[in-house]
């Protein structure tokens, strides 16, 4: 998925995944690309972290890690969030946004 802005590796086994968060939604899903960031609705309401837990186990089910490997860098209380992922080998990004 070259050309793509919403991902960058920060070193070996350390990957930025950055997002636009629409929470309260009627599923959890990835609706395209909103300013230069992946969005991804989430079910879960924007309180007592909910949603950012949601967010990140999505994340973690889509791309076939485990929850602990994905985690929030910063935006914890805002839609825009940076999400570091550890992962020995390159994300499979197609499998959040193939297009």
């Amino acid at each position: 998925m070259q050309g793509y802005s919403f991902y960058a590796q920060v070193k070996k086994g350390i990957w930025r995944l950055m997002v636009w968060v629409q929470p309260k939604a009627k599923k959890n899903e990835v609706v395209g690309l909103y300013d230069q960031r992946l969005k991804i609705r989430v079910q879960a309401p924007p309180v007592d972290d909910k949603a950012n837990s949601a967010l990140c186990s999505f994340i973690a089910k889509e791309l076939g890690l485990r929850k602990n490997q994905v985690s929030i860098e910063s935006g914890q209380t805002t839609r825009q969030k940076n999400i570091l992922i550890k992962a020995d080998q390159e994300p499979a990004w197609h499998k959040l946004y193939n297009q």
